[in-house]
């Protein structure tokens, strides 16, 4: 189960805290830019896991594991009015809960699937695209290493993976000539598929909005403009995967708020705990069948109380506004070094380049030692996944990691 780990951290839950991960193996506490694969909302032991009312509420529930497609409880039915009342759920009508995300991408191909009603359905993603490895999601998650470790030689129904228009950067800054051409690349391949499989066919087009996986790639505003235009004209579903970009992780509950597009169906998890999907009222087909989607575990109810008191802890302790604070210290801190490239950020999504994979792979190594933990992608990059409460101490504390790490090479 742990043959796979980078950082052979053995958790020490009661005495990690705050940004901090404890370590049983060598009895240091680390400053946690990981976030768990980017699913730690609050920290470790946020003082609203520590209220009488999440104690009693959980404590209730940890010793059964109810099927909740199956049976109803006050508890499930609270977690409900509470995520689907949310101002940032208001465009959606519908919603599924699973157990983990590639099941939420599942889901949501499949509801747009039955509104299609075609025999032979093709999704398009794009290139470099991640979206989880189990069934549907690994049918649509592009084969770049490493994920094609756990996917090679496994299906992928022939389904089409398109360009990947993001933006291009040049000496730190966009190439906007080559991000339009981009984009134009993608239009013209968008096109071909619908000649090739027809509109008819082609139920969904599903589409990370950053690209964390590969590296925190981003897309210009043209191309969410032009994805709404695209799925409106061919009366195709438009997916947005926010599994790794929502629920507050850039500052504002979900990424499809910073550019006014909205897609039909958002699949979600990481941060929510409990992974899911919701779907505007167009897409009701599915959901008039109950047992459509269900499967014994639709989600944890565990999972789910602890989403109902991370959401309650967004609005008391202002958590996006600080994501949203803390993201610009850190930005400002590592613009100072000139040996990072390509930094880009919104809220608390952070990554920058190297000019190499050998100096990524040496600074990534050397904040380990300096206890600070992050997650190294593709080739030459890195990705900083604090938790939403990170305070302004800690976050001038990673920064000051990375400013030692290059004072000792001399560079800035």
């Amino acid at each position: 189960m742990h043959d796979s780990s980078i950082f052979n951290i053995r958790i020490d839950f009661e005495k990690s805290k705050g940004s901090y991960i404890f370590d049983k193996n060598t009895g240091h506490a680390y400053l946690d830019f990981f976030g768990l694969y980017a699913s730690l909302p609050l920290g470790y032991n946020h003082p609203i896991f520590q209220t009488k009312e999440f104690l009693a509420e959980s404590s209730r529930l940890a010793s059964i594991k109810i099927p909740n497609c199956e049976i109803i409880s006050d508890e499930a039915q609270s977690f409900l009015k509470e995520f689907s009342g949310h101002p940032s759920m208001k465009h959606f009508k519908y919603f599924h809960f699973s157990c983990t995300g590639a099941l939420a991408i599942e889901a949501a191909i499949k509801i747009a699937i039955d509104k299609k009603s075609t025999s032979k359905p093709c999704i398009i993603s794009l290139k470099e695209s991640f979206h989880g490895i189990n069934s549907y999601g690994g049918f649509v998650t592009d084969r770049f290493y490493p994920a094609s470790l756990r996917l090679e030689g496994l299906p992928d129904f022939g389904w089409p993976k398109i360009h990947n228009p993001k933006i291009v950067y040049r000496n730190g800054e966009i190439d906007k000539q080559k991000t339009d051409e981009s984009l134009a690349q993608f239009l013209k391949e968008f096109e071909a598929c619908i000649k090739k499989f027809g509109a008819e066919n082609i139920p969904a087009f599903l589409v990370e909005p950053i690209q964390a996986t590969y590296g925190d790639s981003y897309f210009p505003q043209g191309f969410f403009t032009k994805s709404r235009e695209l799925c409106d004209k061919y009366n195709i579903c438009l997916i947005f995967d926010e599994i790794q970009t929502g629920f507050g992780a850039t500052g504002k509950m979900w990424y499809f708020e910073h550019f006014g597009i909205i897609p039909d169906i958002v699949a979600f998890g990481k941060k929510t705990q409990v992974s899911g999907v919701m779907a505007k009222a167009a897409y009701g087909k599915t959901f008039e069948t109950p047992i459509r989607l269900e499967v014994t575990w639709d989600g944890s109810l565990l999972d789910m109380v602890r989403c109902k008191y991370i959401l309650q802890a967004y609005k008391k302790y202002n958590i996006l506004e600080n994501a949203i604070a803390r993201g610009k210290e850190i930005v400002k801190g590592l613009k100072e070094l000139s040996a990072l490239k390509n930094l880009r950020a919104t809220g608390l999504l952070v990554a920058f380049d190297f000019e190499s994979a050998v100096e990524r792979d040496d600074v990534f190594k050397t904040a380990v030692q300096k206890r600070l933990i992050c997650n190294k992608t593709r080739d030459r990059s890195i990705r900083l996944r604090p938790n939403l409460n990170l305070n302004a101490k800690e976050a001038q504390e990673a920064v000051s990691i990375f400013q030692d790490i290059y004072a000792h090479r001399g560079v800035r």
